[in-house]
């Protein structure tokens, strides 16, 4: 397989998978430490600045003082993101040799330790590149894995990742790697293997899917779930689903029905740790939960996240501290523990998938001084920022004049709008250049041949750049376009494409709020004021991402998940649902900010 970058089964990591599709902002696909440019092109002294880094992990500007020695040895062909300048030295001071044209391929011969730079062969002689601007994805090669939700780790050490953007499973074992279709799924989020049979969550369609080892469909059962909400799997020794009112919904294949329970954590150990969550335990009677703690008396909402191990009465044993600022984000499921005690963590770093088998150790290291500084930064070049919009007059200061009430109600009513998915607003004639919601795209592609096929759907689609209407209740405007216009479109880059029916995240935030025109995530983190701890939110205040996405908050569910609404493209639509604080830690670096 070429998409593969390694594959090392040893302590370190398991695999590397490209991460396909486009490097996205302002979508609910968190960006992390992926840098994207907007303008590239023209003549080389109009091309980019290297020294633009990542929103995540800003850096100083490069010294030109540069010892050669040090350098991390590679052998390898990367493509430029953008069109790239290439200098003779690691500095944009450095004297200028040429440009890569975006999507370009060069010999890659090293990646400077001290500095953001690659060093490369150009005509014979060394160069050097931004290490922002330049990718192992071919622009060309099809993507292994588009979106690792979750995974599952077997205790030779045979790993499954669940892609499901792409519908199916990667099998990765120590020298082969194969792909497992999974027909019939929208948008498969979690994974349980059972008694040599595949358990499949389906989001989209609210049901347990189960497959053979071979990708066989056997049978699908409906979710019996109204008011609660799916965390997913718990990897017990049985088949059951936990949610996220504190139910564990324990499957019966005999009968393919459920029982209902209530579901009590074990006691883990907790010391020093504003919330901990409860994962499994081994064969031998250890137990493993993910440990948070949370930085307190900041705008943005950050932490650290640590797997510990601990005894039946919570005796400490071990734990590993996730590297969260080396990470792009984690997906949904990230931790996975066999039954003889092998701990495997999912991360995204560097614009790929990495499964890593971990040790527990008792002398951890924390990296809880380094995300304050660093989010100390953050916080900084936010309010920065927001200070030279406001000055320019470039952003919004309006009161919101809407109550909160009004705000959820609105939330509600395009969460929950119906409208009819056809074989005419999904003709991709219409908006050449788009690219549907993945549920949506896995509807059309079940319809293929077909005419005239109807979908009762629910929840406005995820649409960049969309705000069909200049008013704020974008959802009345909807109703009148969608039966010509493309239904949706996650394709994240450049301006709103025309005849494209739905909201982005800004858009949707916008329209919530009653706001006439549609803001960008930089503008609304302008609206308002911020607040300093997560026990000042309130109904309908705002997560925000600045250039990335946007997040309302609905309600405490429990001390570490809230209710939220927003529209993302992980989704493909406008949704209320709950989150874990976590997934906030893990997806970017969101403030906390009151429009009102």
């Amino acid at each position: 397989m070429t998409n593969i970058k390694q594959v090392v089964l040893a302590f370190g990591a398991v695999a590397l998978l490209m991460l396909g599709g486009e490097v996205v902002g302002e979508n609910g696909v968190p960006q992390g430490n992926i840098h994207t440019i907007m303008e590239t092109g023209g003549e080389q002294k109009n091309l980019p600045e290297e020294s633009e880094t990542p929103t995540r992990a800003p850096q100083a500007t490069p010294t030109p003082t540069f010892a050669a020695d040090a350098v991390t040895e590679m052998n390898c062909v990367m493509y430029a993101k953008n069109d790239v300048n290439i200098r003779k030295e690691p500095s944009t001071s450095g004297k200028l040799l040429g440009a890569l044209k975006e999507g370009e391929g060069i010999l890659v011969t090293g990646k400077c330790r001290d500095v953001s730079w690659y060093r490369v062969e150009y005509s014979g002689a060394v160069a050097y590149i931004h290490a922002n601007y330049l990718t192992s994805v071919s622009p060309t090669a099809t993507p292994l894995v588009q979106y690792a939700n979750s995974f599952w780790a077997e205790e030779d050490g045979t790993v499954y990742v669940l892609d499901s953007y792409g519908r199916k499973l990667v099998r990765m074992e120590e020298d082969s790697v194969t792909e497992i279709s999974l027909p019939g799924c929208l948008l498969p989020v979690d994974v349980l293997f059972h008694n040599q049979d595949i358990y499949i969550y389906d989001e989209i369609l609210n049901e347990i899917r189960i497959y053979t080892l071979e990708g066989i469909f056997l049978e699908a059962i409906a979710v019996p779930i109204q008011k609660d909400y799916v965390r997913g799997f718990d990897a017990e020794d049985d088949v059951a689903l936990l949610t996220f009112g504190g139910k564990r919904l324990v499957f019966h294949g005999n009968t393919a029905t459920f029982s209902e329970e209530i579901y009590r954590e074990k006691t883990v150990y907790s010391k020093g740790y504003d919330y901990t969550e409860y994962i499994t335990t081994d064969a031998s009677g250890i137990r493993y939960s993910v440990n948070t703690k949370i930085l307190k008396d900041t705008s943005i909402l950050a932490g650290e996240l640590t797997v510990c191990a601990s005894s039946a009465d919570g005796e400490w044993i071990g734990e590993f501290v996730i590297p969260t600022l080396q990470c792009d984000w984690l997906p949904d499921h990230y931790v996975r523990v066999t039954k003889n005690g092998d701990v495997y963590v999912l991360m995204i770093q560097e614009e790929e998938f990495v499964v890593k088998k971990v040790e527990l150790t008792r002398n951890p290291v924390s990296y809880m001084e380094e995300i304050r500084k660093e989010t100390a930064k953050i916080e900084a070049a936010y309010e920065k920022e927001s200070t030279r919009r406001i000055k320019n007059g470039a952003t919004y200061r309006k009161a919101i004049t809407l109550d909160r009430e009004t705000v959820l109600e609105r939330a509600v009513t395009m969460a929950e709008y119906e409208w009819t998915l056809t074989q005419k607003n999904t003709d991709m004639t219409i908006a050449r250049r788009a690219q549907l919601p993945h549920y949506i795209a896995a509807l059309t592609e079940e319809h293929a041949g077909q005419t005239g096929w109807e979908v009762a759907m629910k929840g406005i689609p995820y649409c960049w750049g969309g705000f069909v209407s200049p008013y704020a209740a974008s959802y009345e405007r909807f109703s009148k376009v969608i039966d010509k216009y493309l239904a949706g479109n996650i394709k994240s880059e450049g301006e709103y494409l025309a005849k494209t029916a739905g909201l982005d995240c800004s858009g949707y935030a916008s329209a919530l709020y009653g706001i006439s025109w549609k803001l960008n995530t930089r503008q609304l983190s302008d609206v308002g004021t911020k607040k300093n701890s997560l026990s000042q939110l309130e109904k309908m205040d705002m997560l925000v991402a600045p250039g990335d996405h946007v997040v309302l908050f609905v309600e405490w569910m429990d001390e570490r998940t809230i209710l939220a609404t927003e529209s993302a493209i992980r989704d493909g639509r406008v949704t209320i649902h709950p989150r874990t604080l976590n997934s906030f830690l893990i997806e970017n670096t969101f403030q906390m900010r009151s429009p009102w």
